[in-house]
């Protein structure tokens, strides 16, 4: 998994958002966590894949959730 540019950038916007957890690649992990957010870093598919258990309960925030079209 490649870090990505501005990668510390995207987290604290996704923290912003909403999101409680995130899959990171590991260079682009911060030296100090990211309050609001829970990191994971990732450095190979398999770990994506692990880190994406039912264990782990991923949620997106309310903001994403389908509309529902009879409300």
């Amino acid at each position: 998994v490649r870090p990505v540019q501005r990668g510390q950038e995207r987290i604290r916007e996704a923290a912003k958002l909403g999101f409680k957890r995130a899959l990171v690649p590991a260079a682009n992990m911060p030296k100090k966590s990211e309050a609001g957010i829970e990191l994971h870093p990732v450095r190979r598919l398999d770990e994506v894949r692990a880190a994406r258990e039912p264990d782990l309960r991923w949620k997106a925030p309310a903001a994403c959730q389908p509309c529902d079209p009879s409300a």
